[in-house]
């Protein structure tokens, strides 16, 4: 859910960092953090109504989904150039906390919370996109950018490439797809009873089944892949039929879609020379200790692990 969620409102919020939301250089700093604590706490609570397991699982509960994501906004006020003012936070706040989970997960509510480009000329150093009057902040670690990003959150402005392809950018109501043989393409997605394929999407809480859009199905209910169960109710195919995940602690295996591991842990997986791999469950690492991405201790999100230590967030270097 949280994937969907984020993509729907247009914050990177969590595992993938902060995308911009929370901030604005044309308000002062009391105004803006009102506003990313407004946001946060619409964040968290849709993510909670829409998908409890998911928000259990990531921060345990509401409470430390909005502790971990209001790091996210620290420094977001100094940020010149953004679109993403008090006004227009405050905006996309309102807009989730109204907002259905099928609405968020089809994208059709998400204009409010759209990122629009900033001020910032091409060529100017950039902690997010908002900041950018191309449309993007990129954060390559490429010397052809031109900047060096000393903590990993900063980047150069450039133009950024269209969101779907040669089709531009799609509505609201669209899917962007990509088909081999026509290339991209902007496609309104099929209602429950419509034909689908795999450049005909169905509609959120659908799934595709002998090409035609028909509801996912619920607990205990038969299915053969995931995409038949109702993945608002954290539902995965295990055994052939709809179920929970079952929880395990610190040490356990956590195979997919079976298992998967209790707040505050982490599934890692190890491969053997032979191609086998095993799979357990562990603590995330503390911000400002020791990570590793590939073989664990992660770190809890905002923080990434840069140069092998959980570093929050510092955009007060993006100039």
């Amino acid at each position: 859910m949280k994937r969907w969620l984020l993509g729907a409102v247009c914050l990177a919020l969590g595992a993938a960092g902060l995308g911009l939301a929370c901030g604005g250089s044309s308000s002062n700093g009391s105004g803006s953090s009102a506003a990313c604590s407004n946001l946060v706490s619409a964040y968290c609570n849709k993510f909670n109504e829409c998908s409890p397991d998911e928000i259990t699982g990531e921060f345990g509960d509401v409470s430390g989904c909005v502790s971990r994501t209001s790091l996210s906004c620290a420094g977001f006020d100094q940020l010149p150039g953004s679109s993403w003012t008090s006004e227009k936070i405050q905006g996309c706040a309102a807009v989730i906390n109204v907002s259905s989970c099928q609405d968020l997960t089809q994208g059709i509510t998400s204009d409010a919370c759209k990122t629009g480009p900033g001020s910032l000329a091409n060529g100017s150093p950039c902690g997010d996109s908002a900041q950018c009057a191309g449309g993007s902040c990129n954060k390559s670690p490429s010397t052809d950018a031109g900047v060096s990003s000393p903590n990993g959150f900063c980047g150069v402005c450039v133009t950024a490439a269209p969101p779907c392809g040669d089709a531009g950018t799609c509505t609201g109501t669209q899917r962007c797809v990509y088909d081999s043989t026509s290339g991209y393409s902007c496609v309104t997605l099929a209602p429950q009873g419509a034909a689908c394929a795999a450049g005909m999407p169905c509609a959120s809480g659908l799934t595709c089944k002998s090409n035609v859009c028909a509801k996912r199905v619920g607990k205990d209910a038969p299915c053969q892949t995931s995409s038949d169960c109702d993945s608002s109710l954290g539902l995965y195919c295990i055994g052939a039929t709809c179920q929970k995940p079952t929880l395990v602690g610190a040490g356990q295996a956590c195979p997919f879609p079976g298992s998967r591991c209790s707040a505050g842990l982490d599934c890692i997986s190890s491969y053997s020379a032979d191609g086998g791999s095993t799979s357990a469950c562990v603590a995330h690492a503390e911000d400002k200790a020791p990570c590793d991405d590939g073989k664990g201790p992660r770190c809890l999100s905002p923080a990434r692990c840069l140069n092998g230590v959980c570093t929050l967030p510092d955009y007060s270097q993006c100039k």
